[in-house]
């Protein structure tokens, strides 16, 4: 019996004392049985709290500032790399200009090959020694008691000489290890001729110097008749264009000679003894004058 059918019978029945009436558990039994279980609504998701809300908010405030704080920090930066790249670049394009490939600047100089040829008697050495480079070998020339020797450079083609290097001397040693700077007179002062349109002539004083001496080689006008020298910021001549150098030797001496160190006095007492003193045609280094390395430094002409 379905709930309607029974609460019609209750009806036909007339009242009913609720207190003796016993309600069928069957009806309720059944009820549950056919009606449909129900699903148990949705759980709603959980509402926040407010102090949740407020932590948030200020969580997000605080990432948004950061962040902003980020990209400023990072635009503050460029501005000191950008000075370092061009700093980088500038002194690139200084570099660049400091190579030797300005066509404007001097040219790059060399020595330049010659043959020689010298006016000295029997017994002096082969000239073309004044070219070479070892020091155990120098050019010597018998003087005769007299300066005024001629040597003679060919350098093949013209050529724009702008300096003369010579060793006045014979510094070093020989072969057999001796020291030759004592026995040969040096090159005081010497004279160069060049070949060129106007006769240049450069003279050097050479000093005596125990090295090398550099005379720098300008070039000459003389339009007027009177020779215009012009000289390099680096020492050396503007150049003289020439294909032959005569070299007269003016003057020799005998090389300076480093003083000798002081003797220890002796405890006894010695007599007086007069020397030979040697004069000036008795000295051995008077009979040659020796030139360690001649040097033509130049270039080709433009």
């Amino acid at each position: 019996m379905t709930d309607d059918e029974w609460l019609a019978s209750v009806d036909a029945d007339g009242p009913v004392d609720l207190d003796r009436t016993t309600l069928r558990p069957t009806s309720l039994e059944s009820n549950t049985a056919t009606a449909p279980e129900a699903k148990p609504p949705a759980a709603a998701p959980p509402a926040l709290s407010k102090t949740v809300a407020i932590g948030l908010a200020a969580l997000v405030a605080t990432v948004t500032i950061a962040v902003t704080v980020a990209m400023l920090a990072m635009r503050s930066g460029p501005p000191v790399t950008t000075s370092r790249l061009q700093t980088a670049a500038q002194v690139s394009v200084v570099t660049a200009a400091a190579l030797p490939t300005d066509p404007g600047g001097p040219p790059l100089d060399t020595p330049i090959p010659y043959t020689a040829s010298a006016s000295c008697p029997p017994g002096s050495t082969a000239a073309q020694a004044l070219s070479g480079s070892d020091p155990t070998r120098a050019f010597v020339c018998v003087r005769n008691g007299v300066d005024g020797q001629v040597i003679t450079l060919d350098l093949g083609r013209a050529v724009s000489v702008t300096a003369i290097s010579i060793v006045p001397g014979w510094v070093g040693t020989d072969g057999g290890g001796h020291d030759q700077w004592l026995a040969h007179r040096v090159v005081a002062k010497a004279q160069y001729i060049f070949d060129d349109a106007t006769a240049t002539v450069v003279t050097q004083d050479t000093g005596s110097v125990h090295g090398e001496a550099v005379v720098p080689v300008p070039f000459s006008e003389r339009s007027d008749g009177r020779g215009v020298l012009g000289e390099r910021s680096d020492g050396r001549g503007s150049g003289v264009v020439a294909s032959k150098i005569t070299m007269i030797v003016l003057q020799t001496s005998r090389p300076p000679a480093d003083p000798a160190p002081p003797s220890e006095p002796s405890t006894l007492p010695l007599p007086e003894i007069t020397l030979p003193t040697t004069t000036e045609a008795q000295d051995p280094a008077d009979a040659t004058f020796a030139i360690g390395a001649l040097r033509v430094l130049g270039h080709d002409p433009h």
